[in-house]
């Protein structure tokens, strides 16, 4: 029996653009409960890492979340640079902008991980930093979910400011995560 085929064909552009767009319509989605915090493992498992955060502050005033505040900021830090499979990382950075809400938008810091893969280790990790003020110093432990372990190897972290729509009940909400600004990244090793 011969098949008819009438569909369109997609070239390889097409399906690169089209892989982009799955993966950006994946982030609004798993993003989209408005105001929720919550920690990923590459495991998938939400909470499962037990991740916590500390802030210190260090003066500042809010800025409004334009992420252009002028306030100077130190990069993104990780201590130790070097560590074993088990290790608790600790990662900092000055916020140049208050998070929160600032008319229809809600603005928020991320910090994400993510390395070699491998069986059985943690090759990727992320978590929403809790509120914060400008100019306020943040630290950040992170350590692999328990029970599992980091990849051998180098991996990169990275600080974001996000900002995303705030929609009330029953109205239309667009979706989507805006990148305000790239605090800052740094790179750690993980050595067995």
């Amino acid at each position: 029996m011969r098949r008819h085929h009438t569909g369109t064909t997609l070239t390889r552009p097409a399906l690169d653009g089209l892989a982009l767009a799955v993966t950006v319509a994946a982030l609004a989605i798993g993003l989209s409960a408005c105001g929720s915090s919550s920690t990923v493992s590459a495991s998938g498992a939400a909470g499962a890492s037990g991740i916590t955060t500390s802030a210190t502050n260090t003066g500042g005033t809010s800025s409004g979340g334009s992420g252009t505040s002028g306030i100077p900021h130190a990069p993104l830090t990780v201590t130790p640079r070097t560590g074993n499979q088990y290790t608790k990382f600790t990662f900092g950075f000055t916020a140049p902008d208050a998070s929160g809400r600032q008319g229809t938008t809600a603005s928020s810091y991320t910090l994400s991980v993510s390395g070699p893969h491998g069986a059985g280790c943690t090759a990727a990790q992320s978590m929403t930093v809790p509120a914060v003020t400008q100019g306020q110093h943040v630290t950040v432990p992170m350590a692999p979910a328990p029970g599992d372990r980091w990849c051998a190897g180098t991996y990169t972290a990275r600080a974001d400011e996000l900002a995303r729509p705030i929609c009330t009940a029953g109205e239309m909400c667009p979706q989507f995560i805006r990148i305000m600004a790239v605090v800052g990244s740094v790179t750690f090793r993980i050595q067995y």
